[in-house]
Parts: C-alpha cells; sequence; structure tokens
C-alpha cells in the first residue's frame, strides 16, 4: 500500500495544474490540462475493469510499476527540455498505467492476503503516506530538486518498487480458497495456528 502511493498518483491529482504550469508556456493551459488529466483517469478507471480480469495480479504490479516509473523520468525529463505538451501527454501515460494496474488491484490484493485487523493498518499506511505526499510535494517542486528530480524521484521508487514485485510478490489469482491466500506470506510453522482466536 505504501508503494502504491509512492507512485505519486495523489501528488499528481493535488497539483497536476501547478506541474503543467511549470512546464512552461503552452497551446494547452494548465486548466485544460488538468481536465485531460481527469478524462484519461475516468477512461483509464474504465478500462481496469478488463486488465484486472485479464491478467494476473504479478504481471499488472510488476509491468504496471515499470511503466509508471519509465512515465515519471519522461515527465521529469520534459521539465529539463521545457516541453509541456510532452509533460501531459506522459502524465496522462501515466494515468493510464497507474489506473490498469496498482490504482486496480492495490486494495483487491491487499484484502486478499490480509486478514480484517491488518487490513485495517494496511489502509491506514496508505492514507498517512497520501497525507503526508500532499504536505510535501510542492516543497520538493519548489526545493532545489524542481519538478524534474521530484519526478525522477517518483520515477526511482517505481522501478525499484517493479524490481521487489519480481522477487517477493506472491501470486493469488491462482489460489483457490480465501484461507490459502491469507497464508500466502505465513511462515510454513505458523499454518496450523487459527487466524482468528476463537476465544
Amino acid at each position: 500500500m505504501v508503494i502504491h502511493e509512492l507512485t505519486g498518483i495523489n501528488a499528481i491529482m493535488l497539483y497536476s495544474n501547478k506541474i503543467l504550469a511549470a512546464g512552461g508556456s503552452s497551446s494547452i493551459s494548465p486548466r485544460t490540462g488538468t481536465q485531460i488529466i481527469g478524462a484519461v483517469n475516468l477512461f483509464s478507471s474504465a478500462t481496469a475493469i478488463w486488465s484486472a480480469k485479464t491478467f494476473s495480479r504479478r504481471t499488472l504490479l510488476i509491468w504496471g510499476h515499470l511503466l509508471m516509473g519509465l512515465c515519471h523520468l519522461c515527465v521529469g525529463l520534459t521539465f529539463e527540455i521545457s516541453k509541456p505538451t510532452y509533460c501531459l501527454v506522459a502524465l496522462c501515460l501515466f494515468i493510464f498505467f497507474f489506473e490498469n494496474s496498482s490504482g486496480c488491484i492495490t486494495w483487491l490484493y491487499c484484502s486478499e492476503v490480509s486478514v480484517d485487523v491488518a487490513l485495517g493498518l494496511v489502509g491506514m499506511s496508505g492514507y498517512c503516506i497520501t497525507f503526508i505526499l500532499s504536505l510535501v510535494t510542492e516543497p520538493l517542486m519548489l526545493s532545489p530538486l524542481h519538478e524534474s528530480g521530484t519526478f525522477y524521484m517518483f520515477g526511482g521508487i517505481s522501478l525499484v518498487a517493479a524490481v521487489w514485485f519480481f522477487f517477493f510478490l506472491k501470486e493469488t489469482s491462482t489460489v483457490k480458497t480465501d484461507k490459502e491466500k491469507k497464508e500466502l506470506y505465513v511462515p510454513e510453522d505458523l499454518k496450523d495456528v487459527p487466524l482468528i482466536d476463537s476465544d
């Protein structure tokens, strides 16, 4: 869940107008760009229904974070070369890849492998990261990192996440029972311990 939020999706949704304005002059105004991002987000959310049903959890999360990371690096590069229209295209591609990977799978995956108490902690951690990002995104863009460095940072996090998922993420779509999904990350010697205390 922390990785899901550190993709920077909420930073884009909250600050898209300032991000596009910082990219320089363009034939597309920041306000119009923000509206385009919203429309792409709506379209991508609709296509995510098909993606979630068609591809495995591992495939979506690994490839999704890889492509999101590359999109972030492209956004950072567009600031370096002052191409705001390309920045908008890269942001829209990021939105599409996000909604069709982490956006549609993370909450589902967490609910599959977590018991209720743990899922509450997962949700709380996600909202805490969202709150922190809402506070630090603008200062980061105004810092010596600038907009380009901020998006390079988001891109690096997503690329590292793709590697982490490749080595450590376990598939749930091929597991038959809910109990088996909840035990995917439980050590073998603890699998006989009840998930819920009967007392």
